[in-house]
């Protein structure tokens, strides 16, 4: 921590005018000395009264910006538990859906398992590629059931379409 270096001063006998002289050279040497350890080269126009409201801002309703973030990081930097959303459980891998006989121009559901999710988890999925050599293209895909997840393809081909597709997913399960 800096501390203000103050001038050395001394008092006078009593006279009147002997001791250290209160003059624009003291004065001046105490500004500088608060200045120093005040204000931001960095952040000139950052005063201690913007920091301060900020601090307490951030604290909320707590008694410290301490126990504020101890609700969220724990003094060695980990996430505290129960610091906001956590992921309870995740998944990922790959299923191989079987496309048989789609016909031109339309849409077909299929379903596969995935163990452990649920109604209500975040889901991603995709295929190699959005849009297929074969015509085919992934219109939908979301969680039909606890275990079970559903996919649209659309057969943009003029004929029938059977063919294996991996899709490939993830999903997390928010708490």
């Amino acid at each position: 921590m800096t501390l203000i270096s103050f001038p050395v001063a001394v008092d006078d006998l009593g006279d009147g005018i002997s001791g250290t002289p209160v003059n624009a050279a003291l004065l001046a040497s105490l500004k500088g000395g608060i200045d120093t350890i005040t204000h931001s080269t960095v952040n000139p126009t950052l005063t201690p009264r913007d920091i301060i409201d900020e601090v307490v801002t951030a604290r909320g309703n707590l008694s410290s910006l301490d126990a504020r973030l101890d609700g969220v990081v724990n003094s060695n930097g980990v996430l505290a538990a129960g610091g906001g959303l956590a992921i309870k459980t995740f998944g990922f891998g790959f299923s191989d859906v079987l496309i048989n006989a789609l016909a031109a121009n339309t849409t077909g559901n299929y379903t596969f398992a995935v163990s452990g999710i649920e109604a209500g988890d975040m889901f991603l999925i995709m295929t190699g590629t959005v849009y297929l050599t074969a015509g085919l293209i992934l219109m939908q895909w979301g969680i039909q059931a606890a275990g079970t997840v559903y996919v649209s393809f659309r057969n943009l081909s003029g004929a029938p379409i059977t063919q294996t597709m991996r899709v490939y997913y993830l999903w997390l399960d928010l708490t």
